[in-house]
C-alpha cells in the first residue's frame, strides 16, 4: 500500500498543476466563494499569499525523507511477530451475519431513496 501511495504521489506532474491553475482561474468559483483570483493562483504556484515562496519539498517531501521513513517502517516491521489470537467461530458467524444484514439494509435504503443516481 505504501508503494502505491508513493507511486501516486510521484505520478503527479506538470499536467496536474496546469489543471489546478485552470480550475482555480475560473472567476465564477472565485466570486461564489469570495476568493481573490490572484491570491488563489499564487497559492496554487506555491506561494503563501504574502509573497513568500514555499520551501522546496514542503508539499511532497524530499526523497531522502521518504527513504528514511520507509526504512524505519521496514525496520519496525521486521521485529513484528504474529500475535496468538483465538477465534470463536460461533461469534464470528454472528458478527458476519449482522454485518451483512446491515450492509444489505443500508444498500436497500439507499436504492429506495436515490435509485443510485
Amino acid at each position: 500500500m505504501i508503494a502505491g501511495a508513493v507511486a501516486i504521489q510521484l505520478r503527479r506532474g506538470p499536467r496536474d498543476r496546469t489543471r489546478r491553475v485552470e480550475a482555480g482561474g475560473r472567476t465564477a468559483e472565485c466570486r461564489r466563494y469570495g476568493l481573490d483570483p490572484a491570491a488563489l493562483a499564487a497559492a496554487l504556484q506555491g506561494d503563501d499569499g504574502q509573497g513568500r515562496a514555499k520551501t522546496p519539498g514542503a508539499a511532497g517531501g524530499s526523497s531522502s525523507l521518504w527513504t528514511v521513513a520507509l526504512a524505519i517502517f521496514v525496520w519496525l516491521a521486521m521485529g513484528a511477530q504474529r500475535q496468538p489470537v483465538e477465534a470463536n467461530l460461533p461469534w464470528m458467524a454472528i458478527l458476519i451475519a449482522a454485518s451483512l444484514a446491515i450492509l444489505v439494509a443500508g444498500g436497500l435504503t439507499l436504492w429506495r431513496r436515490t435509485r443510485f443516481s
